[in-house]
């Protein structure tokens, strides 16, 4: 009796191993499977489409400009002109290089009255900080009298937009779901146009100290309710 009840578990062992043996042979199978797996080549467009890559926003030299009309007889900015002038300049640092150029019309009905307005143009922007050697005065002829204008032209450290508009491909066949040309290019220019500071786009800035009286009032509101 005790010889066959050890046959039994001789031979419940051995099936034992060879149904763990049978699962491990089959997981191996499995795995090498997956690792000769055919894994599809095509991978989705769009994920490789970053927009700041297709369309970057570039920092550098950045020339805008402010055209007056000016009207015959005129011989200084008025009060909302100076405003103006002045706004359009606020924010330029002069460590940054640049500056800002006149252009008089010349040649024109307005011409004598344009000189004097570009004088006047000068004393405001020397009041508000803009060193002389950073200003400068030109002529140009116009085409017409109706484009005869003084121009300011203020150039500095900008944020220069990318160009939009190519539509040159046709955007229903894109198979691999790529974003077509000018995606997100309008989006960047608006950004561009709306940094406060455009060396922002180097890298954040520095962390400024904690303001301790600040904190303080606020810790003792929140006690206090």
């Amino acid at each position: 009796m005790t010889t066959t009840i050890r046959r039994h578990d001789r031979l419940r062992n051995a099936l034992g191993i060879s149904v763990r043996a049978g699962i491990a042979l089959a997981l191996a199978a499995s795995l090498a499977g997956c690792g000769k797996l055919h894994r599809d080549k095509i991978v989705t467009g769009a994920i490789k489409d970053r927009v700041e890559i297709n369309h970057p926003i570039r920092l550098g030299a950045k020339t805008t400009k402010l055209e007056f009309p000016v009207l015959a007889g005129a011989s200084a900015l008025t009060y909302e002109q100076r405003e103006v002038v002045e706004g359009f300049a606020a924010g330029w640092d002069p460590r940054a290089g640049g500056g800002f150029q006149i252009l008089i019309p010349k040649g024109m009905p307005n011409s004598f009255a344009a000189e004097a307005v570009a004088g006047d143009m000068v004393q405001s922007l020397t009041q508000i900080g803009v060193p002389a050697t950073m200003m400068a005065a030109y002529d140009y002829t116009p085409a017409t009298p109706q484009q005869s204008k003084l121009i300011l032209l203020r150039t500095g450290l900008g944020a220069i937009p990318p160009v939009c508009g190519d539509y040159s491909e046709n955007m229903i066949d894109n198979s691999e779901n790529r974003h077509y040309r000018d995606f997100g290019c309008s989006t960047q220019a608006n950004i561009a146009a709306m940094l406060d500071n455009p060396t922002d786009l180097l890298g954040p800035r520095r962390m400024t100290p904690p303001d301790i009286e600040a904190r303080s009032n606020a810790i003792d509101t929140y006690r206090d309710r």
